[in-house]
């Protein structure tokens, strides 16, 4: 805020002080202005004080449109790597849900028994953003790794009854998944490997 002394005053004693002051100096060939400069200052200041203003706003804009940016920009890359993921459900029920390979961990115990009832085993692959151009495939390997089925397609689902067939020969299964590249030329250049998503036992 400003003090009194620089609040211009239009009272009448000022202005006719002023004027008197005036025609004496008119007499003596001495002009004097109305207003003193020092009423003019705090314009100046005001205007230099709204220039910054002005200034600090743009760069807080630029600033938070890039912050902004900066955001989409991680989040993109986020999703982009976000890795693949698979769970195995019997009819309605979650069985396994996993992120990454683990032979140990990602294996679960199946009953001969129950098999005898309808039903069916479905896994459900979420892969990568980055295959969604490649065809996908999935293995069941037998004890001693030979192949015993292949699917193609998403989501992978066994009956209860194929698994009961496979169940008499082996004790022991395991499903894998690999993706190829849809060009038979790429794929053609391209060495990929299988990665193991499961592994059932049989029991009883």
């Amino acid at each position: 805020m400003f003090s009194r002394s620089h609040v211009l005053s239009f009272s009448p004693p000022d202005l006719l002080k002023r004027a008197d002051r005036m025609h004496q100096s008119n007499l003596a060939g001495e002009p004097v202005p109305l207003f003193s400069k020092r009423y003019f200052a705090p314009i100046g200041a005001i205007t230099a004080n709204l220039n910054v203003i002005s200034v600090l706003h743009a760069k807080i804009c630029v600033m938070k449109s890039f912050l902004l940016f900066l955001s989409l920009l991680v989040s993109t890359a986020l999703f982009a790597q976000k890795g693949p993921s698979w769970k195995l459900f019997r009819n309605k029920t979650v069985l396994l849900s996993a992120t990454q390979e683990d032979e140990t961990a990602n294996q679960l115990t199946i009953r001969r028994s129950s098999l005898k009832r309808a039903g069916s085993y479905r896994l459900v692959y979420t892969g990568s953003t980055a295959d969604k151009s490649w065809v996908r495939s999935f293995i069941i390997v037998g004890t001693g790794d030979e192949e015993l089925q292949r699917f193609e397609g998403r989501p992978l689902v066994v009956s209860n009854g194929m698994l009961a067939k496979l169940a008499k020969v082996h004790k022991t299964i395991r499903i894998y998944t690999m993706a190829v590249p849809s060009d038979p030329n790429v794929a053609a250049t391209v060495r990929v490997r299988r990665e193991h998503l499961a592994t059932i036992n049989f029991a009883g």
